[in-house]
């Protein structure tokens, strides 16, 4: 089984001061070409120790990846089976083909999704689109917005490929914070001020360990809620509305893991309802109970209110309904506007905390 290093640059909204490794899975560490002129993006390094195979080849269940590779070959090879297709079909090799191809660009996004929910710090790659762009460049002390031209998205560099070991890093170890004072500092990780650098609190090799230790179904989950908050995050200036929808999702992921003893009707087998939706009035199943439960259970703080205006905003969007920041709407004339941003900025601190958590405690 050929299992080799693949190196690549991604990129994060902070600058990357020191080195971190961990185990011989991946390290990360500092791009060796710093320009003052990074405004917000700024690269850095990734190294991952993985198989270039994929299931049937291969029958570890190390990341989120492993995990889907086999189930999605199981599904494929069942509807195989059932159109009595022979393994060596053109579609399914084909099909094949494109999950190995696929495979270190979906580990490194597994990555970046991990370390931005076990940071203050987004990492992220350019989804590499083509789009208009005004040239950065000054001319007489200004800026010249007068030009456009066609290009595409992303960060070129001579970094990058299949390497036989680990790069010998010579910068010192990025700088670690206890915990506690850690999760104090919440940031919203889209734009930060230049002085700013990255930092990780001192249970990141703990959280990754913890992540790696999760059983196949848990782990499915786990990182279903770590890229909805993911999306909550990114989505959160731009797409508010979607923004918070997605962080009560990345909650609703994980309330279901263990729920196989949820009292069905035994007329018709759905699940007992003892609410209903405020904007539709339909059954919700207990959903905005045991979302609150769940906050209150998997966070440091209870906030309860808080609690369930995210779900009762989340059902009202779910339905239709739109935040005023999608709406080009100031709102301060009424203050609805700064609540609802205290709203969004709060929903992605407490989300950030209870998934935090709920791993913390898988391991105890």
């Amino acid at each position: 089984m050929a299992s080799n290093i693949l190196q690549t640059t991604v990129l994060s909204k902070a600058p990357l001061k020191g080195a971190f490794k961990y185990a011989e899975i991946f390290q990360i560490y500092p791009f060796d070409e710093q320009n003052e002129n990074y405004q917000h993006d700024h690269p850095l390094i990734i190294e991952i120790r993985l198989a270039q195979e994929v299931y049937p080849e291969r029958s570890d269940e190390h990341w989120h990846r492993d995990i889907w590779e086999k189930e999605r070959f199981e599904y494929i090879k069942r509807r195989s089976d059932k159109k009595k297709l022979e393994s060596n079909d053109p579609w399914v090799v084909a099909y094949q083909e494109k999950t190995k191809q696929l495979r270190p660009s979906a580990i490194v996004s597994e990555l970046c999704n991990l370390l931005t929910l076990f940071s203050h710090y987004r990492f992220f790659s350019y989804d590499g689109r083509q789009s208009w762009f005004i040239p950065l460049q000054r001319d007489e002390g200004k800026w010249d917005t007068s030009k456009s031209i066609w290009g595409q998205i992303g960060y070129a560099s001579d970094k990058g490929g299949w390497l036989d070991d680990f790069t010998h890093v010579a910068n010192d170890q990025v700088h670690f914070i206890p915990y506690n004072d850690y999760v104090k500092s919440f940031r919203d990780t889209i734009d930060l001020s230049k002085e700013y650098q990255i930092e990780f609190p001192d249970i990141l090799p703990g959280l990754i360990a913890a992540y790696f230790a999760l059983t196949a179904e848990q782990k499915l989950a786990y990182y279903s809620s770590c890229r909805l908050y993911n999306q909550a995050l990114f989505f959160s200036h731009s797409l508010p509305s979607l923004s918070l929808v997605a962080s009560v999702m990345a909650i609703e992921k994980l309330m279901n893991i263990g729920e196989e003893n949820i009292q069905n009707c035994p007329t018709c087998g759905a699940p007992h309802s003892i609410e209903r939706c405020d904007a539709c009035d339909a059954p919700i199943y207990r959903l905005r109970s045991r979302f609150r439960e769940f906050m209150r259970t998997n966070s440091s703080s209870s906030m309860d209110d808080l609690y369930k205006q995210m779900y009762d905003t989340r059902s009202r969007l779910a339905h239709g309904g739109l935040l005023r920041d999608d709406l080009f709407d100031s709102g301060f004339y009424a203050g609805e506007k700064d609540n609802e941003d205290r709203l969004r900025r709060n929903s992605l601190i407490v989300v950030h905390d209870a998934l935090l958590q709920w791993l913390i405690k898988s391991t105890q």
